[in-house]
């Protein structure tokens, strides 16, 4: 879990810069390809499921349109699973996002 007090600018480069196992890339045109995995399993994994504050978002391009001052916190299950409810498991990870309210 990571605290929006403690993160900065957009949310995507806040947490880019927070989690270590989190690979960021870019693609022209297209929304950020995020992977919680090493890159040997980069080229068959998707992008993990986001929620904003238990609504799940159509993609990653979200993520850098969010502010981080905007949030109280951010939980990543790298694993996919995560037992909040209404939160579908995703094998290539979770990203709830809980804003300031």
């Amino acid at each position: 879990m990571v605290r929006g007090s403690d993160l900065n600018g957009n949310l995507l480069d806040a947490l880019r810069m927070r989690v270590p196992a989190m690979v960021v890339s870019n693609t022209t045109g297209g929304c950020p390809r995020i992977v919680f995995r090493g890159q040997r399993s980069m080229g068959s994994q998707g992008s993990p499921s986001v929620y904003v504050d238990g609504t799940l978002m159509g993609d990653t391009c979200g993520l850098s349109q969010i502010q981080a001052a905007e949030v109280d916190h951010v939980e990543i299950y790298s694993s996919g699973n995560a037992s909040q409810p209404g939160v579908q498991r995703n094998p290539n990870g979770l990203i709830l996002i809980f804003r300031i309210q």
